[in-house]
């Protein structure tokens, strides 16, 4: 199953890489220099499948798992949306578990719930969990909600419960 999602994934990871080995290359030949534009270019065509990993993995194991693509994208894409990383800084609201090997600052709640707010970029497991557990939830939603406002209600309810899911307990748990 999980080379499933993969697969469709490794041409562009092969390619991916050796833009990177190519850039850091050109790098170390003195070819170029890390504030060139070249480098510049070369290092977002090379770190952008990687970065976003998440997105793409998204449509893959959703594709994977019988749900709609596109939503696994938006899923993926809530996971790397650079406003919650940039929480993270300052003085947090209160730290989790203060002294133990789980220490973890508390910068934002969700419905008075603490979020552990991590980087989901590159990550890979967060993802797929929440994929796998966003088919059940649509699924679910398709039997239930009537065919005339399935189209925007399905993703809405389905997002709805999955994103706050994923930073809440699967991104946690399967990155910890």
């Amino acid at each position: 199953m999980i080379s499933g999602v993969f697969q469709p994934l490794l041409g562009l990871l092969a390619a991916t890489g050796m833009i990177k080995g190519f850039n850091e290359m050109f790098l170390s030949f003195g070819w170029i220099t890390e504030a060139s534009g070249t480098y510049q270019l070369l290092k977002a065509a090379g770190d952008c499948l990687f970065y976003f990993f998440p997105i793409f993995l998204g449509y893959t194991a959703m594709k994977k798992f019988g749900g709609s693509p596109f939503l696994g994208m938006a899923i993926g894409a809530a996971l790397v949306y650079p406003t919650l990383s940039g929480l993270t800084v300052g003085n947090p609201l209160y730290t989790l578990f203060e002294g133990t090997l789980f220490e973890a600052p508390i910068h934002i709640t969700f419905l008075g719930i603490p979020v552990i707010l991590m980087s989901y970029s590159s990550s890979v497991i967060p993802i797929i969990l929440a994929s796998f557990f966003a088919v059940k939830v649509e699924k679910l939603l398709r039997e239930v909600i009537p065919q005339v406002v399935r189209t925007f209600l399905v993703p809405f309810f389905t997002m709805l419960v999955i994103v706050p899911t994923t930073f809440l307990a699967i991104g946690p748990i399967s990155t910890g």
